[in-house]
């Protein structure tokens, strides 16, 4: 890795500690902000504020400039706003922001590495959750695996790992999960990887994209598709349609079926 890239993230690092760690340079750059905090114990709540502030400073401005020079072929590195969209984003989804604002010594190395994974890596590991209704299974912790899937009930604190709820509280309060309405649901669990193109798309087509995708941020459309590809040779629905589930029913004297 190049020694720009490694000494600006330091650096960026080291404004991040000497902030979050300090309540008097916390509730300093609070201020710049025009907010007042009257309550101290009220910090963690105006975190977003002051990381916004850390933001606009020189260390962060020059760690977007070695990201473009370290990664200049990636979609994300076109231009400023989508290398400092790219950086922004990496400091809160990893949990940097509230590891060190809770204290913690987060090794800057390995963080620095797994900065660097999303420009290097070729394919990316996607999991798809299927939920399942109507499914009961007569022990709450059992499930099924086969081989390219498996049927699986989440606790809460699996639910909350996966939606990034830890993360999603501070800094993308629209994307929460409400894990209680999803415990005691089953859902289909497919990992796939997927090759990710580098998209030679103009600036102007992508912004109109991001745009489009904001507009409908809030709205949840069905997705329809065709018999033949939502039946694939070793699909999971294929699997499940095909298993001799009458096999495994439980007949009680009022109804048929009830568990699995």
């Amino acid at each position: 890795m190049e020694d720009s890239l490694t000494n600006e993230f330091r650096r960026y690092a080291e404004l991040i500690c000497a902030t979050l760690r300090n309540h008097r340079a916390f509730d300093g750059r609070l201020r710049e902000t025009g907010i007042v905090m009257l309550q101290p114990d009220k910090r963690f709540e105006f975190l977003p504020w002051v990381v916004e502030q850390m933001e606009e400073d020189e260390p962060f401005r020059h760690l977007v400039m070695a990201t473009r020079a370290t990664f200049p072929d990636q979609h994300y590195t076109q231009n400023d706003g989508l290398a400092s969209h790219a950086v922004k984003n990496f400091f809160r989804r990893s949990g940097f922001y509230l590891d060190v604002f809770k204290g913690n010594n987060p090794n800057i190395d390995r963080v620095l590495e797994e900065f660097a994974v999303p420009f290097r890596i070729k394919d990316r590991q996607i999991t798809y959750l299927t939920l399942l209704q109507g499914i009961k299974f007569s022990d709450p912790d059992s499930g099924m695996k086969f081989d390219n899937f498996e049927i699986h009930r989440f606790s809460d604190t699996e639910l909350a790992a996966i939606s990034g709820n830890r993360v999603n509280q501070v800094f993308y309060p629209w994307a929460m999960l409400n894990v209680e309405r999803l415990r005691d649901y089953w859902f289909i669990v497919q990992n796939c990887s997927q090759y990710h193109s580098q998209s030679n798309e103009d600036d102007s087509a992508c912004f109109d994209r991001i745009a489009r995708a904001l507009t409908h941020m809030d709205l949840v459309t069905p997705v329809y598709r065709p018999f033949v590809e939502e039946f694939p040779f070793g699909s999971p629905l294929q699997i499940l349609s095909l298993f001799p589930w009458h096999k495994h029913m439980i007949v009680g004297e009022d109804e048929w079926g009830r568990g699995a």
